[in-house]
């Protein structure tokens, strides 16, 4: 093919029951060091369930790492190499692996400690504005009493706030009253707000002792936009990257200015497909599925 292609990981909030179906002979070797660094049975969870233990944060962590790195494996046995990569929160380590930036056994180590230390952050949660702009959600949360901000810049009329309940609650009816829609998510806390400063602090020791190498493949940050290349520079957002914000907007609009015609969402699920079709029509997302349209 004769098209640049870009790699798309997707955070937590991915269905990955079910994903023992793509663990070959080929794959026990990254199942056995997902397993041994997590100190979990992920090939049984990942085939069997049940779903609402696979779904709790500090196992959906290491689970999605994990088929997101096997999903990867398929496409780059099929001589399939992106022109650049980006992931979602979550997904940013396994874009970290894809690019060369980070072992995969130091990955599993990363992630399977910042799913515990986030699992035990439980005082406030997450919702979804929908078809509001940024500035306004923007606005609404600098209005409200409680402590709420912006966590997800997904779309351009689709954000996610993260914060306490109070801030939640008031800021979804004030959304509501200026022609919103708010949608409650079902996750374990407030993830990329203040409220995880501790958990960040905390997983900062063990980051800070791992090595980064220079990425062999373009890296686009989650929390800027920004196309990464010194290994400096990308330890430090990612010691950032609990409570930062994830502005998705800003990665598909980069990886478009870098000339990228498809991209395709690495792993299962189709969370960055339909995020993706709503920021741009100038590129062609496909889920994991579909990827041998494009072989």
């Amino acid at each position: 093919m004769n098209e640049k292609v870009a790699f798309l990981f997707p955070g937590q909030g991915s269905q990955y029951i079910g994903m023992g179906a793509i663990i070959t002979s080929d794959h026990h070797d990254l199942v056995a060091l997902a397993e041994r660094k997590s100190g979990l049975p992920l090939q049984r969870l990942m085939q069997e369930g049940p779903l609402k233990q696979l779904s709790a944060t500090e196992i959906a962590q290491p689970a999605i790492l994990l088929a997101s790195l096997l999903c990867n494996k398929v496409l780059f046995d099929q001589g399939l190499v992106p022109a650049v990569v980006a992931g979602h929160s979550l997904g940013e380590y396994t874009a970290l692996v894809c690019s060369g930036v980070l072992a995969m056994e130091d990955a599993f180590s990363i992630v399977t400690q910042r799913g515990r230390l986030m699992a035990q952050v439980r005082e406030g949660g997450m919702s979804a504005i929908l078809k509001l702009p940024l500035a306004e959600v923007e606005a609404i949360c600098k209005a409200v009493e409680g402590e709420v901000n912006v966590a997800n810049y997904n779309g351009r009329a689709q954000i996610v706030i993260s914060g306490d309940e109070e801030g939640l609650t008031q800021a979804g009816e004030l959304a509501k009253r200026r022609g919103g829609r708010v949608v409650a998510l079902p996750v374990s806390g407030p993830f990329h707000s203040s409220f995880m400063a501790r958990a960040e602090q905390q997983l900062a020791q063990l980051i800070e002792s791992i090595e980064f190498s220079a990425p062999c493949i373009p890296l686009v940050s989650s929390i800027n936009g920004e196309t990464l290349s010194n290994p400096c520079r990308i330890k430090t957002l990612i010691l950032t990257q609990i409570t930062a914000q994830v502005n998705w907007v800003q990665v598909i609009d980069r990886i478009e200015e870098m000339g990228i015609k498809i991209a395709i969402e690495v792993g299962p699920g189709e969370v960055l497909t339909r995020l993706g079709r709503n920021i741009t029509s100038a590129i062609e997302f496909l889920p994991f599925v579909d990827y041998d349209k494009i072989l």
